[in-house]
This record gives structure tokens, sequence and C-alpha cells, in this order.
């Protein structure tokens, strides 16, 4: 079995030889967007005065109204309603290499979210961060529509595929989705086999990263429930002094139970070749099965299944996820140690706070605070179409 670092999602890329698209966003549209991806062994001739000709190739052409555009982009809105050539033309050619993105984006203000494209993979949600920053959509007002594709995830990627989970913590930030984070993050803690990996898998925005930090935060939390596992289990300083004259066939009948169980010894199977996730590891040693050598000795007959059960049940209530509230306003909580959650959205332990605490030097960008800033106002208006439940499909 293989470390989850070596497992790569898959990524979607542009097919330039593919059929040029035409998409209608809304059937009453009176302007056609033409984004295009720059490339030497294609040129189109380009739309509006002179005809110039550009280097590359239109992969889509989207019929959109010009209003909606203008009511819900800046970007948008300078281009058609200021002093560039694109305020007077039909037709507008775009540099873009995020159409998935940019459909979604569309279709989402236009209302037509299930006339058309209703299914996107894990990665594409890049694809939708990225198009937001560029024309400046209001990333808030898909807040319902990225629960939804959220939840779908979570509940419908396999096991064998929990790297792929690595793609939602980013979007989880960007959202703004106390919940989801902190429940990625747990996910990704308790049932990932090795280091784990947080991807970003388009090759053409890289820069949409998660901090280095938080990707030490949860490595952390992983080396750290395995060790109170581990601790838990190891109660050989019983054995070592104990009077009784069993207590040597008692350890070795502890240690041959554990081993049994196919997780023990844990710091080997938890590391290294065929490694073990938390979660496996915990699931395992269910399967524990201690055989007392004698059946009159107080220590060495004990049900040593207490002391598993409760090894395994305090690792399961150790820690929660990271808190995306203690990572973007960290604060001391260790000196009260009342209050671990103190103002957060979400409800979390000492180890949460912890490892939020360790995941914390992420710098706001502006995309971020301006986010923060209208949640803050409640100045924005969600359209009606943001109700609009989206199908989801895994990444294939």
């Amino acid at each position: 079995m293989s470390s989850s670092s070596d497992k790569k999602p898959k990524m979607r890329q542009i097919d330039l030889k593919a059929a040029e698209q035409r998409i209608i966003i809304h059937p009453a549209g009176d302007l056609i967007l033409r984004p295009y991806k720059k490339n030497n062994e294609f040129s189109f001739e380009g739309a509006g005065v002179g005809k110039n000709i550009i280097q590359g190739k239109i992969f889509a052409e989207l019929k959109v109204k010009k209003s909606v555009l203008i009511e819900h982009s800046t970007t948008f809105k300078m281009m058609l309603t200021g002093g560039f050539k694109e305020a007077n033309q039909s037709v507008v050619d775009l540099e873009s290499e995020y159409l998935v993105g940019l459909e979604i984006w569309l279709r989402f203000l236009h209302g037509t979210m299930n006339e058309g494209r209703g299914k996107i993979r894990t990665a594409d949600l890049f694809d939708v961060i990225e198009a937001s920053h560029f024309y400046f959509f209001k990333l808030e007002l898909l807040n319902d529509w990225f629960k939804s594709c959220f939840t779908y995830f979570m509940k419908n990627t396999k096991p064998e595929d929990i790297y792929e989970l690595g793609m939602l913590v980013y979007p989880c930030r960007q959202f703004d989705y106390a919940e989801g984070f902190m429940a990625v993050t747990k996910k990704l803690v308790f049932e990932t086999a090795g280091h784990i990996s947080i991807w970003n898998p388009h090759p053409h925005i890289r820069h949409l990263q998660i901090a280095p930090r938080i990707v030490g935060g949860v490595n952390g939390a992983r080396v750290n429930l395995t060790h109170k596992l581990h601790d838990g289990l190891y109660i050989h300083l019983r054995f070592l002094v104990a009077g009784c004259k069993c207590r040597k066939e008692g350890l070795f009948a502890y240690e041959q139970a554990l081993h049994a169980t196919k997780a023990w010894p844990l710091m080997t199977k938890t590391y290294g070749k065929g490694q073990l996730s938390v979660q496996s590891a915990i699931d395992l040693l269910e399967d524990f099965k201690y055989h007392p050598p004698v059946e009159n000795c107080k220590l060495c007959s004990s049900n040593f299944k207490d002391v598993v059960h409760l090894a395994t049940e305090t690792v399961l209530k150790d820690f929660q996820g990271l808190c995306l509230d203690c990572i973007k306003k960290p604060e001391r909580k260790d000196v009260t140690q009342i209050h671990w959650d103190l103002g957060c959205r979400t409800r979390h332990k000492r180890s949460t706070w912890w490892y939020s605490w360790l995941s914390s030097d992420q710098p706001v960008d502006t995309h971020e605070q301006a986010r923060d800033e209208r949640r803050v106002n409640s100045r924005y208006v969600t359209p009606k179409a943001a109700l609009v439940k989206v199908d989801t499909e895994k990444q294939s």
C-alpha cells in the first residue's frame, strides 16, 4: 500500500483540438463572450473594429446578458461601460483558461444553473474561485451552492481516494466555510495513511494554495493522535512493577493480543511501507482479544479490552479538525484553559485550538479581506439563483 502522498489527483486541461462549444447561458442574451487560450498553433480573427489576428483558439461562445455582467462584476462593468473598445461590441474576446468556473458563474448569475452545466468535479472548484478573483464576482454568493457540492464530495469520495479531499481545504478557506473546513481536516487527519498533502490540481492557477502552516497543522495533529493512541495502549509498566510470578506471561499475552489485531507495534504500522491511518488502526483494534495466562491474578487475568477501548475512545474524541476562526484570529487560550472555542463558529476542544493556532500564520489576501468586510456589513444581496441546487459528480 503506497503513501497518500504518492497519489496525485488527475489534472483537468483544456483540449485545444476539441470542437468550439456554443453555450446559451440565457436565450435573451445580447452579448457573446469568446474565451480563448493562447496557442501558437492556432489563430482566429478577433472581434470588433480592425478584426486583428489573435494567436490562440476559441474554445467556447457564451451568450449572456450584458446587464447581468455589469451588475455583478467590476471587471466587466469597467470593460463594457468604460472607454474600452469592448463597450460598443456585441462580441467580446476573453483570454481565459478557466471556462468551467466562468460558465458556472454565468449560469448562476443568470439563474439558469440547471439548464446546462450542473455537474462539476472537486478540481473545478479552483476554476470557480479563480474566475471570482479575476472578474471580481462576490464569492459569498455561491455559499449555498458550494456547501451542497462539499456535502456531495465528502459523502461520495471512496476511502482509497481520501487524498482527493485535500482539494477541498483551500475552497473551504476561500468560501469561509468553517464547518466544512473542520470536517474535511478531521477526516484527512484520521483517514490518511502517511503524510497528508493538500493539492491544487491545476497547472495554470498554481498560486491558489493553502498556507504551508496549515499543511503542517494537519500532519502534526495526525502524529499527535498516533502517539496518544500508543500511550494509551502501552501499559507495560504495570507488568514491570507487578509482584506476581505470572507477569512475564501476562505481558507476553497482552503483546500477542495486540499483535494479532495487525495494528501493533503501532509506530511501525503507521509509518513506512503498508502504513495505516489512525482510523484504520482504531478499527483493527476492535478485534483485540486477550487470553489471560492465569485465572486468579488481579493483573494478568484483567480484561484489557477496557484499556484498548479507553485508548481508542480518547483519541476519537481528542481532535475535531482545524478551526478556521482560530486560524484567522489566533488568540492565547491556554491561560484560562476553559473556553477553547470561545468566539468560534464551531465547537471544539484543546487539540483543535492548539493545531489551529500553530497553523495561523496565513496572510489574508485582498479578495478574502473584501469578502469578510461584506459579511460584516451585510451589504450584499444573494440572488434567487443562489437557491438552485446543483448536481455534482466526483472527479474522474
